[in-house]
């Protein structure tokens, strides 16, 4: 396997030593970027979860989960306006709110709501 200036295969003529140093710089490094990439796709996710709010119902800013919580409620409470919650009315409401950002445990909340106003 090929790794920078030489190849795995080639660790094996180095003092032991050596290959551990080796080894540690790219496992770490690995790591360090694997934490690199977290952050910065989390501040990309934030920054595109704020310009799909701003674009589509004007918000300045994340809601909170209660908001979410409230309002998916809400909803769910109309769904069930003909005596119960379809799975694709629910499916909508889950699917809607995950698009905009909803926190997984009110969307776990939401998933088996029964609609009841409570």
């Amino acid at each position: 396997m090929y790794v920078g200036n030489f190849y795995c295969s080639h660790l094996i003529f180095f003092k032991k030593d050596l290959k551990k140093e080796i080894f540690y710089y790219l496992y770490y490094g690995l790591a360090q970027i694997q934490n690199f990439l977290k952050k910065n796709m989390s501040k990309y996710r934030n920054d595109s979860l704020l310009w799909l709010l701003k674009y589509m119902v004007n918000f300045n800013s994340i809601p909170p989960a209660g908001d979410y919580l409230n309002y998916g409620k809400a909803l769910l409470i109309c769904c069930k306006g003909d005596g119960n919650i379809a799975a694709a009315e629910r499916a909508f409401v889950i699917g809607y709110f995950a698009a905009f950002g909803c926190p997984d445990d009110v969307l776990d909340t939401l998933a088996t709501y029964d609609g009841t106003g409570s």
